[in-house]
């Protein structure tokens, strides 16, 4: 029987998707499982008890016969650090994994679809990890099970390597030289898109920022690496709605639904073909058009991006109470 690929589940306060993946989990029976539960932070009143309450269902619900290894952090490490602290120790023993955030409900499939190709490449360094999303829904632009990308998204859930992340250059040391060399000129099919990514990356390089997944992002790119997209969506994004980091308007939270949604009529990939390593162009530019709302003319996309900057901005510098005053606002109308 092929080894099954251990679990790695990072949750915080999101009981009713958390309950919706180890339900998926409990089926596929994993012979190991990681979890590692962030801390409650300061001052949010009932944070404590909705963590804990995450906490406590896991620790009676993993219930299969299984290695059990569950991480409850006394103080809030912030999501980034979270992650970060957790697959470094997930692959100083493991050779592989599967990683889920509390948001990404996936379809049975997708394991065996990661079980089979960490295995085919395994050895491959061309390839950097394998997503759960296309971010593009059944859109017929991948012709096999899979394809490959430089610009494949994460968004809670992929699987990888542990050389691979062992590896990563985390201080980005590289970027200074890929700046001036304008290695995104090549990956970016669009003006406004390409500066984004150029001022992410130098605030990442700054630590102005620090998000591991554009780190990991940015090491694939600078070593002319390729992530694996599949066919069709195999896991569900939650990210999106109530109790996400982004508050949307009820026309954002549709769009993003149908692009991040699973269709269980179509989990069945072909993988017996192994499509030739290299870029698929076609999809990176389609990715980059609808799942980065490059749409309209230059003033109207410049306003797109202008507007997620000051959600950024408010989520990180108002109290929690303005927060959430805002969040009814843009989300129904009223205060």
């Amino acid at each position: 029987m092929e080894k099954k690929a251990p679990i790695v589940l990072f949750v915080f306060k999101r009981l009713e998707t958390v309950k919706m993946i180890l339900d998926v989990i409990r089926k596929y029976e994993p012979d190991c499982i990681y979890v590692f539960s962030d801390g409650p932070r300061k001052n949010y009143i009932g944070e404590s008890e909705a963590v804990q309450s995450v906490r406590d269902y896991l620790s009676s619900s993993i219930d299969w016969e299984c290695e059990k290894y569950l991480y409850y952090s006394d103080y809030n490490k912030g999501c980034d650090k979270n992650i970060r602290d957790g697959l470094d120790d997930v692959f100083s023993k493991q050779e592989n994994a599967i990683v889920f955030e509390d948001d990404a409900v996936p379809t049975m499939s997708f394991f065996s679809f990661c079980n089979e190709l960490l295995t085919r490449y395994k050895d491959d360094e061309r390839i950097q990890y394998i997503a759960g999303f296309n971010a593009l829904g059944d859109l017929e632009l991948i012709k096999d099970g899979y394809t490959f990308g430089k610009t494949v998204p994460m968004n809670g859930a992929f699987a990888t390597w542990n050389n691979r992340w062992i590896e990563c250059d985390f201080d980005m040391k590289q970027w200074p030289d890929n700046k001036k060399n304008k290695l995104l000129d090549n990956i970016f099919y669009y003006k406004e898109l390409r500066k984004q990514y150029y001022k992410i990356y130098d605030e990442e390089y700054l630590r102005i920022m620090t998000a591991w997944d554009y780190q990991f992002e940015h090491d694939m790119l600078s070593k002319d690496r390729l992530a694996i997209v599949p066919k069709y969506n195999l896991v569900t994004s939650y990210g999106f709605t109530e109790g996400a980091f982004h508050p949307q308007k009820k026309g954002e939270s549709l769009r993003f639904k149908k692009m991040m949604t699973a269709n269980n009529n179509q989990e069945v990939l072909g993988l017996d073909f192994k499509p030739i390593v290299s870029r698929n162009d076609v999809y990176d530019k389609a990715r980059q058009k609808r799942l980065l709302e490059i749409k309209g003319n230059w003033f109207e996309r410049r306003c797109i991006y202008a507007y997620r900057s000051v959600k950024d901005f408010l989520y990180n510098n108002l109290s929690e109470q303005t927060w959430n005053t805002i969040k009814r606002i843009v989300i129904h109308g009223k205060g």
